[in-house]
């Protein structure tokens, strides 16, 4: 039976004038016949069963999408990753200031870039537990040190405390060359406000500046070039920066190889509360 309800965790979006968008998990598939190979795919087929008088059905696109970010822990049902856009995400506006590409190759159209975002979906999560989205570097490492700064806008979920010292849950940023040699930026996520149907001047309420990361690279190395040991976590309060923001170096990371870049979301030991259906975007 199709699912339409919202509940559906494979309805990403639609819902109005009975148009609905699935995303479909390739490899959480119901049955395999034979020996089938995902690098060797020659025909997709769809069909419907189960009605006993004529239906018609519309479907508007049939595409392969793919994710560059990860669940670092698979086939966990408390943390999942989606994709919300411009034009399949009524719910969705883009970031102040964010402006779609013109496609420059139809110079007689008007044709614009989907600007998107990273949803992660956050389902039970008990206090004092943490997840990550990763997205890796592994064939060619990310060099960075010429650069000044990494800045994100991120959005947090409605639900969301708006105490910043109490917070339902912070986000945090790593990057380094592995599990034992990282930096990390983390602050409290703010909750964005609760509009429906946003449009362009509702986006500062949707994409709230405390939220946002601005990790200015000379600060990190400057942490890691004073402190007096590799072996332990030093951590620094943001001078200027949100309020509970921080940064911390672990290990021997250098800004001229990163070899992976995750996104995490913390529910705080101290909350004693678990967090339920909450949504951030990135």
């Amino acid at each position: 039976k199709l699912d339409t309800t919202a509940a559906n965790p494979q309805r990403v979006g639609g819902g109005s004038n009975h148009w609905y968008q699935y995303r479909i998990p390739l490899t959480q598939y119901k049955r395999k016949i034979g020996s089938p190979d995902f690098s060797l795919i020659e025909y997709a087929r769809l069909w419907f069963t189960g009605f006993d008088k004529e239906t018609k059905i519309r479907i508007a696109e049939f595409n392969l999408v793919g994710n560059q970010w990860e669940e670092l822990k698979k086939n966990d049902s408390s943390f999942t990753l989606a994709v919300v856009n411009v034009e399949d995400n009524p719910e969705y506006v883009s970031p102040p200031g964010v402006v779609r590409e013109r496609d420059r190759t139809k110079p007689d159209e008007q044709v614009y870039g989907n600007e998107q975002a990273l949803a992660i979906k956050i389902h039970s999560m008990k206090s004092g537990e943490s997840r990550q989205a990763i997205k890796r570097f592994t064939y060619r490492p990310l060099d960075i040190f010429s650069y000044r700064e990494l800045k994100m806008f991120v959005r947090g979920d409605e639900k969301f405390s708006p105490d910043p010292l109490k917070p339902s849950a912070r986000i945090f940023l790593r990057m380094g060359s592995d599990s034992s040699n990282y930096y990390e930026y983390s602050a409290p996520l703010m909750p964005a406000a609760p509009i429906a149907r946003p449009s362009a001047s509702d986006a500062p309420l949707i994409w709230r500046p405390e939220n946002n990361i601005d990790i200015k690279f000379a600060d990190l190395t400057a942490i890691k070039q004073g402190r007096d040991s590799t072996n332990i976590l030093i951590t620094d309060s943001l001078t200027g920066g949100p309020i509970g923001s921080k940064y911390s170096v672990f290990g021997n990371p250098t800004l001229t190889r990163i070899t992976f870049m995750s996104i995490g979301i913390e529910n705080p030991a101290g909350s004693k509360k678990t967090i339920d259906d909450a949504t951030i975007w990135v």
